[in-house]
């Protein structure tokens, strides 16, 4: 079982969870602003049964993407944010064009 929880900033002009910036601009543009306002949202315990298992596995999932799936559904339907298929990899691809040289996983 996990807790899920989500962070929500709402800001009027930079949202601190842009995060391919180099960590001294953004805090320097995080600063720069008069507010942020940021919402912190703890979920209820989410438990795996079997009928979640039955009702929305498809073929060749296991279990744990499953519920992995389940669970970022939830957050994203209670949030109201989409979910996004990005991944670390094609964060530092950006981050690598944007900025002209190599990055590693932070």
């Amino acid at each position: 079982p996990v807790r899920p929880i989500f962070v929500k900033y709402s800001s009027a002009y930079f949202n601190p969870a842009h995060d391919v910036m180099p960590m001294h601009i953004h805090f320097v543009v995080l600063l720069s602003q008069f507010s942020n306002y940021v919402e912190v949202w703890q979920l209820p315990i989410f438990e795996p049964n079997e009928y979640l298992f039955k009702t929305h596995m498809k073929k060749g999932q296991e279990k744990w993407e499953v519920y992995a799936n389940a669970v970022r559904s939830c957050m994203s339907d209670i949030s109201k944010l989409p979910t996004s298929e990005a991944s670390l990899k094609n964060k530092i691809e950006c981050k690598t064009q944007l900025f002209g040289r190599k990055y590693k996983a932070d």
